[in-house]
């Protein structure tokens, strides 16, 4: 069958579907949005099936011609449902996206041998990777997408962890579950939801790492691009577990055949003979209706959603493990870069006199406090430039790191030089850094503790391990100073998910209102359920009446909040359970 004629049949067909998609839904829009997205990003995956640019070109368009051609002879008597067809190209660009992203054509940057999927795919591991892509795609619509999952997400990763355990290729990669954990715990024993978005794009990110070969001995970038690649590799596998169910079904294509022909007369039948008997008798009637309105809140658009997103959670964690069994041959590429001494020598020279200029400024006014000129006064001065600095202890290792790999090959008494203002630079940084600290200390000391100081806080601590092993680096640049530069970025963010912020925060400001050093706490009725307990504080031990109220309405909204939330077992939540045991306590009666 030439292109042609399938872009015609594929073109007829799309149109068939709009009717029956109508037929179905009805007049709900919302249903027949999604319907049209899902059913025409089905038909497109068959046609638009993977080869060259000009047969999928040659398909789709003939495809789209035909559609416009149909639709117009078949509007004379129906009229189509744009709807349908709005929901049906979003689909079939999708489609598309994943017909070119599977082409035959691989990326440049990394091939491999088509015939190792025959010497490694074997029967029985298909089945399993295939069960497993199931089983994720259901876990997460029932676990993850939950209303205000809670509890539900850490037995999700638990699940994955015991699943993985049997496929995987490679057993200590299912280390990188921890952070994965870690994160995911989040939901279980925190209420505060700022995490959640941030949390599901870097438990993907880790997922993609999980497979990836690097060494804290390799100075190159190369696992930055093969991790690249595993992250985007899964997409182009999307279509492997239909191939892979197609080829497994391929002698049993008469029994699906009569199986589907079965299920059309059934539905048929079913259809005719309720109708029937609904207008035989009221009671069955008003049974069928009750039933029907069911389904139909069963199959609501968000559901739908539901459905395709975690259809897409599956059909990815799949590629990932599939990416794990393929040996790749990535081209390694080491551009190399050297720098003009003397140039870099200059500028580093004038950088620094600018810096230690600065430096002197700080230790005389800032750090030993002496007498201000201009008419400034200490919390005037020290409380500007806080961003400013930070920004600039950020450019600084960039520098470093720069000037560090374009002199990596000089040698001699030269590069004992580069290696000293390397040195300087850095102390001069841990300098900008402590001063950075300071000014957010007397930010803290004058207004009490927020969500962004105290994030700031941790970001210096950790920046500045980061800058004592940037002196090690700089003296022995033999380790991959990145990956130390991320794992104490990941160290870092999961301790924002594990460290109750928000506890903290509202326990600092509480103790300065009850100690009279502020005179109202608006900023803690801001945060989340994880600052009842300090909250209860408040409510026992007000000093003025209308913070006491403040306080109890807080109480109350939060608990109505939760009331109308989901509150199946999925939704367990450690610090909402705290909140309402605290309702019960004081409010209820």
């Amino acid at each position: 069958m030439n292109n042609f004629l399938r872009g015609v049949i594929y073109g007829f067909s799309l149109v068939m579907l709009n009717g029956v998609i109508r037929g179905i839904v009805g007049y709900n829009e919302d249903i027949a949005v999604v319907a049209g997205f899902v059913v025409f990003l089905i038909a497109g995956l068959f046609f638009l099936k993977r080869g060259k640019i000009s047969e999928i070109l040659t398909c789709g368009f003939s495809g789209l011609f035909s559609m416009f051609f149909f639709q117009f002879l078949l509007a004379i008597f129906i009229m189509p449902d744009i709807v349908v067809y709005l929901g049906g190209f979003f689909g079939t660009m999708v489609a598309l996206a994943i017909a070119f992203l599977t082409m035959k054509r691989r990326f440049k940057i990394w091939r491999y041998n088509a015939m190792e999927e025959y010497e490694v795919f074997d029967k029985g591991l298909k089945i399993k990777l295939l069960i497993y892509a199931l089983l994720s795609a259901v876990s997460c619509v029932y676990l993850v997408l939950a209303e205000n999952a809670g509890v539900s997400v850490v037995l999700f990763v638990i699940l994955q962890g015991m699943m993985l355990f049997f496929i995987v290729p490679e057993k200590k990669r299912l280390l990188w579950l921890v952070p994965v954990a870690i994160l995911c715990l989040n939901s279980l024993i925190s209420a505060n939801e700022i995490w959640r978005a941030p949390n599901f794009i870097t438990c993907v990110v880790l997922y993609a790492f999980m497979f990836v070969p690097f060494s804290i001995k390799d100075v190159t970038l190369h696992f930055l691009s093969e991790a690249a690649e595993r992250l985007w590799a899964p997409v182009g596998n999307v279509v492997k577990p239909f191939e892979w169910i197609g080829d497994m079904t391929q002698g049993k294509k008469g029994y699906v055949k009569r199986g589907a022909i079965a299920l059309a007369i059934s539905f048929v039948a079913v259809g005719v003979l309720s109708a029937v008997l609904s207008s035989a008798d009221m009671v069955f009637s008003h049974s069928v209706g009750n039933l029907m309105e069911n389904f139909m809140d069963i199959f609501s658009t968000k559901t739908l959603w539901k459905a395709v997103a975690g259809a897409a959670v599956g059909i990815y964690l799949f590629g990932i493990v599939y990416n794990a069994y393929v040996a790749y041959d990535v081209e390694q590429r080491e551009i190399k870069i050297k720098g003009d001494v003397l140039i870099i020598s200059c500028v580093m020279l004038a950088v620094l006199a600018v810096y230690t200029f600065f430096v002197v400024i700080q230790f005389k006014y800032l750090f030993a406090g002496s007498q201000l000129p201009y008419g400034l006064n200490v919390t005037e001065y020290a409380r500007k430039g806080f961003f400013e600095l930070l920004g600039l202890t950020g450019v600084n290792i960039a520098a470093i790191l720069t000037v560090t790999k374009l002199t990596e090959h000089t040698r001699g008494k030269t590069a004992v030089f580069i290696k000293s203002m390397n040195m300087y630079l850095c102390a001069v940084t841990v300098v900008l850094l402590v001063s950075s600290f300071y000014r957010m200390w007397l930010y803290n000391e004058t207004d009490g503790l927020t969500r962004l100081r105290f994030m700031v806080f941790g970001f210096l601590a950790f920046e500045l391990i980061g800058l004592i092993a940037t002196f090690f680096y700089i003296a022995k640049p033999r380790f991959n100073i990145l990956m130390i530069y991320g794992t104490l970025a990941l160290c870092y963010y999961l301790g924002l998910n594990v460290v109750p912020m928000d506890a903290i925060v509202a326990k600092n400001q509480v103790d300065r209102y009850l100690n009279g050093e502020r005179d109202e706490i608006s900023y803690v009725f801001t945060l989340s359920a994880d600052a009842a307990k300090e909250i209860e504080r408040v409510y026992n031990k007000s000093v003025s009446y209308e913070t006491e109220l403040e306080a109890k309405c807080w109480i109350k909204d939060r608990y109505r909040e939760n009331l109308e939330e989901d509150n199946s077992w999925r939704s367990f939540n450690l610090s909402k359970n705290r909140l309402c045991e605290i309702y019960r306590g004081y409010l209820e009666n």
